[in-house]
């Protein structure tokens, strides 16, 4: 079977474009389909956010509705618990080691060979081998954008369930599975139940999303100037700020902007903030509309 992720040491940190892929990979396998089993195959509670653990079975027998994407966290909507009209939430922060591996219906069998999706990131990927994207090398972006990362496969026989850093485990009721491994233990599982719960949880402080809510040029800039502290590269990484970019991209967006990591936002011209505006727009939509999965 194919092996859609990338081998150990070969991923680099998941961002924005990374996980709008696994997004994008849960609502084609397990939109529309009820969860048939779901389970925590460690009690981590470092991973999983109390009281996740314990609210695991509440998910069996809901449909998953939609997949959201804000900044870094993708969200999982679930059709309303019995009798409270309100829809639960499974929220996957991938940390730098998350993973998010998938089984289609064809090949969810014990012991057989997985398709996966891989976030893993122990290790930072060439410029050349990220989802096909030119960046800093000199080649400009948004040329030969793949359709999708060439399928690799896997050396050591990947086998399904994942045998590694497995935390959660989900079965839909087409067969199709999702497997979330983390081997570095800084992504993060959260089950919320209310509004409530969501407005306490750490996803309710981020900013703006960098490619989806990215306001008119004016209000940007006005934004920029009432930074009071920090360097505009501190700025842009700043989730609370503006979420979804990482050290890369943020990298790649000054440097197309041909700006100084180390300026205050406050000093920057009305025009270099315009600049800077269309390079954050130019590398999140390039980035998402290459289909990368970190490799």
């Amino acid at each position: 079977a194919e092996y859609m992720g990338q081998l150990p040491g070969l991923i680099q940190m998941p961002e924005l474009p990374e996980v709008e892929f696994a997004a994008s990979r849960l609502r084609a396998l397990c939109c529309g389909h009820t969860v048939r089993k779901i389970s925590a195959v460690t009690r981590d509670e470092i991973v999983f956010v109390s009281p996740a653990l314990d609210r695991l079975d509440r998910l069996v027998g809901l449909r998953l509705e939609r997949v959201e994407r804000i900044g870094k966290h993708a969200i999982l909507v679930f059709t309303p618990s019995r009798g409270s009209g309100v829809p639960l939430k499974l929220t996957l922060h991938f940390g730098m080691t998350g993973v998010v591996q998938f089984s289609t219906p064809a090949e969810s069998t014990s012991g057989s060979s997985s398709a996966s999706t891989s976030l893993d990131s122990s290790a930072a990927v060439p410029a050349a081998r990220r989802g096909g994207l030119k960046l800093k090398s000199g080649a400009s972006m948004g040329k030969e954008i793949p359709q999708h990362n060439t399928p690799q496969q896997s050396s050591d026989n990947e086998v399904w369930p994942p045998q590694r850093f497995l935390k959660l485990l989900c079965e839909f009721d087409n067969g199709a599975e999702f497997a979330y491994c983390d081997a570095r233990r800084l992504g993060r599982i959260r089950v919320l139940l209310s509004q409530e719960e969501w407005a306490k949880s750490p996803l309710s402080k981020l900013g703006f999303d960098a490619h989806d809510a990215l306001p008119v040029p004016t209000e940007f800039s006005r934004l920029l100037r009432a930074r009071k502290e920090g360097s505009i590269k501190a700025t842009l990484l700043d989730q609370s700020f503006m979420c979804g970019l990482g050290n890369w991209m943020a990298d790649e967006v000054l440097h197309l902007s041909s700006i100084d990591p180390r300026t205050a936002p406050r000093a920057l011209s009305d025009a270099q903030a315009q600049t800077l505006h269309g390079n954050i727009a130019l590398v999140c939509s390039t980035a998402d509309a290459s289909n990368t999965d970190g490799t």
